[in-house]
């Protein structure tokens, strides 16, 4: 057999040039496809985080009331008997703080472990390994929503005023939303190499607390500790949160579109982090 004509009917292969995935399909499109067909196993997912969460209680789930009031309680204690505060409806002022404050710290710490906490899926089954962080999410908003009806009671009980602004809380809720997914997914991610993240997060957190105007009025800060809300991210949230249902007032337009634009820079940012580094995540779990 010529040897000229067995090469030429050789198939010819094309080697294209591998791009790291970094295209439209592979970062955006395919994920998002998976996570729609897998939608009911996000439901089912956030169901049984809730469930599992509260097994055994006696309270079972009226702890996500609870839980916040009673961290108010002990605050509201402390700064108006020590510290001598006089803010009008105190309670209300720290409780819309705390709940918004719980709904980031509370997303963070369960969204950061959900990447390792579900090894032993992610080694068996084919599923998006994102819906962990994103579900992490999701399962805290639902706390924040049964928190949020505790801030209703506590406004009869104290008496403090309804504003009509309070009807755009489910707008402000939007960036923080957006900040807490990217922020999960982001240290999800990370956790898995760097298993020492989760306890620097844990500091890390107890440290940001203190600076997020959740205790305190950040119109009462001297001249030269403006920066401290400004550098603050969490501030901002916080911010509008209590402007809608303290205040009675919406954020200006400034406020809200770079609370908006942090919030889908840190999701952008969380997501592509987490779509080039899941490749990798079954051989350091």
């Amino acid at each position: 057999m010529n040897p000229e004509s067995t090469a030429a009917a050789e198939p010819v292969v094309h080697i294209r040039a591998d791009r790291g995935n970094w295209d439209f399909h592979n970062l955006v499109r395919a994920p998002i496809q998976e996570l729609v067909q897998f939608k009911e196993l996000i439901r089912n997912t956030v169901v049984r985080d809730i469930k599992v969460r509260y097994k055994r209680s006696v309270l079972g789930i009226a702890w996500t009331i609870i839980a916040p009031l009673m961290q108010m309680i002990v605050m509201w204690t402390v700064f108006t008997k020590a510290f001598q505060v006089s803010m009008p409806n105190y309670a209300l002022y720290l409780f819309s703080g705390i709940i918004t404050w719980n709904l980031f710290s509370q997303s963070s710490v369960a969204g950061g472990a959900s990447i390792l906490g579900a090894a032993g899926l992610i080694t068996k089954i084919k599923l998006p390994r994102v819906l962990f962080p994103l579900t992490a999410v999701i399962n805290n908003l639902v706390n924040f929503s049964f928190a949020f009806a505790a801030l209703l009671l506590l406004m009869v009980v104290t008496r403090a005023p309804f504003h009509w602004t309070m009807l755009s809380v489910p707008f402000m809720l939007l960036p923080l939303i957006l900040f807490c997914m990217g922020w999960a997914m982001l240290v999800s991610a990370l956790s898995v190499f760097f298993r020492d993240l989760q306890y620097i997060l844990e500091i890390a957190l107890g440290a940001l607390f203190y600076a997020t105007p959740i205790f305190w009025d950040p119109t009462a800060l001297p001249a030269k500790w403006h920066w401290v809300a400004s550098v603050n991210p969490l501030a901002k949230y916080v911010f509008m949160m209590k402007a809608s249902i303290y205040h009675g007032v919406l954020p200006n337009f400034s406020t809200y579109a770079i609370a908006t634009f942090t919030g889908l820079a840190m999701f952008v940012i969380g997501w592509i982090v987490f779509q080039r580094l899941q490749r990798k995540f079954i051989y350091w779990i």
